[in-house]
């Protein structure tokens, strides 16, 4: 198997923000993604091979008929409590050895840091080449199993999984309207926040600076702090009467800011949640979970009133709509 390299990219890759990035990248990246995903394959292969040895170590330590716990030993008991999950470093107690076997997945494993700096420099800034990367089968996969003890690699998993272009329904249950809104690189519900708040007609627009610091821009350091301007649940919040219950008592519904959007529940295949005035005041310091990836929420659909109705009234069987609100669906 030939030796799986770093430089693959034409250009040389800081983590670009300031100068866009070339316009074939998406070109440029698949032989990038291609060789991330063999060396993800074979460096999970390394880890799997690396904890069959560890756990091996640990019967032959039982097969030596050691008691279960030395109290007058302290270091023999540190040394079994270790024993019993993962050390810090590992793999690395057990690389020499396993890397001798199979030197092609050790290669991977030294070679994977690069590789994955590079692919987290590219991604971000270009939603093309997430399509890219979300149609390489088995990568988020890999990267989700190696993620386990290398954090690069679930920064990845968690990249990947981020919604683009993707819709989400918004049902205002407080004034009965819903939007439909199209989410890109929106990683989490408090980007989301901010940035659905600066959408929705009929609510306050939140700091402008926030907005700018959730879309593509740094975090003023005067508009530092981020305040929730309203309470989003799920759908399941929803009683039979068209209402969700009031303060804490719909608390196991709330969405409470750093779930991330991929979570969002679905109904029928499209993402949907309610929204109700906040219950309580909520507030969190200002960023993105991927600073160089833009995030954007764009309104796509006003529901009409009857189309509002129609949808509360398919899930809520004892909802009674007074006649204003009838008229006004009308």
């Amino acid at each position: 198997m030939a030796a799986i390299t770093a430089d693959v990219l034409s250009f040389r890759s800081p983590r670009f923000r300031a100068a866009a990035p070339p316009p074939d990248l998406p070109v440029q990246a698949v032989p990038l993604l291609d060789r991330l995903h063999r060396a993800l394959r074979l460096s999970a292969e390394l880890l799997a091979a690396c904890e069959f040895r560890r756990h091996a170590a640990e019967r032959k330590r039982a097969a030596w008929g050691e008691p279960p716990l030395f109290f007058f030993d302290r270091a023999a008991r540190a040394e079994r409590e270790r024993a019993g999950s993962a050390p810090a470093d590992f793999p690395a107690p057990y690389l020499s050895e396993i890397a001798v076997r199979r030197p092609a997945a050790a290669a991977a494993w030294q070679v994977l840091p690069d590789l994955l700096d590079d692919v987290l420099t590219v991604l971000p800034a270009s939603v093309e080449c997430r399509r890219v990367a979300r149609a390489t089968a088995g990568l988020a996969g890999a990267a989700a199993v190696v993620g386990e003890h290398l954090p690069a690699a679930q920064e990845l998993a968690e990249l990947l999984a981020v919604p683009d272009e993707e819709v989400l329904l918004v049902v205002d249950v407080d004034r009965r309207t819903a939007t439909r809104v199209l989410l890109t690189g929106v990683a989490d519900v408090r980007q989301l926040m901010i940035l659905l708040a600066d959408q929705l007609p009929h609510r306050r627009r939140p700091d402008p600076r926030l907005v700018a610091a959730y879309r593509n821009a740094s975090v003023d350091p005067d508009a530092a702090v981020a305040v929730a301007p309203f309470q989003l649940l799920r759908p399941t919040a929803l009683r039979p009467d068209g209402t969700v219950p009031a303060g804490f008592a719909a608390s196991d519904f709330w969405l409470w800011g750093p779930e991330p959007t991929a979570a969002l529940p679905r109904e029928n295949g499209e993402r949907v949640l309610l929204l109700t005035a906040a219950t309580v005041p909520h507030s969190w310091d200002a960023g993105r979970r991927f600073p160089r990836m833009d995030g954007r929420v764009e309104s796509v659909e006003g529901l009409s009133r009857s189309a509002v109705s129609s949808w509360l009234r398919a899930r809520c069987p004892a909802l009674v709509e007074t006649s204003a609100e009838l008229t006004r669906a009308a």
